[in-house]
């Protein structure tokens, strides 16, 4: 079998930060792992699409790209980002095999501690204006029902994301 978690929450709730450790910490025992972004496979794209067919595209190549690192072998993928976005689940999960356990994560922080985190990355663009970002978190809280039920929920408030990935890691070790 083969796993893969998708990792899901508002911005600056550490799906990056949580995806990345967790790759490590699965290498390290062992396993070979891609961590894929949406967000990089969409800033990717150039032209000019609304914002429904950027996410779609987007969300269908980044698909493709875990079926292709899965039919070469690799044992795990994490993958982050907004599949939430233009069916990006959907997408998703219907380019995966019944050889692929998938495994729901999704991250939460408040509005106030997001924008926080933010403000101290310097590589952030709009996700550090307020507004864009409160927008996006009221966003997020209104799609979330229709997302599927996650197989691990974390607050990054609470949790660090060094401990999120450790506890992610020892679940998998368990499956």
């Amino acid at each position: 079998m083969r796993d893969l978690v998708v990792i899901v929450g508002p911005i600056g709730s550490g799906k990056s930060t949580v995806s990345n450790l967790l790759g490590n910490k699965l290498a390290t025992g062992g396993r070979t792992v891609a961590v894929v972004d949406l967000d990089d496979v969409a800033f990717m794209q150039r032209g000019t699409a609304d914002l429904y067919e950027f996410w779609r595209r987007a969300a269908y190549a980044t698909a493709e790209l875990i079926r292709s690192w899965f039919d070469a072998g690799t044992d795990s993928i994490v993958a982050h980002g907004p599949f939430f976005e233009s069916g990006g689940y959907d997408l998703l999960l219907a380019r995966q095999s019944a050889e692929t356990r998938t495994h729901h994560v999704l991250l939460r922080v408040s509005t106030e501690d997001a924008l926080e985190r933010v403000a101290q990355e310097p590589t952030r663009g709009i996700s550090k204006d307020p507004e864009f970002l409160r927008t996006t978190h009221e966003r997020f809280r209104e799609l979330e029902p229709s997302l599927p039920v996650p197989s691990f929920v974390y607050d990054t408030t609470v949790l660090t994301a060094d401990q999120i990935a450790e506890r992610l890691a020892g679940s998998l070790r368990q499956t």
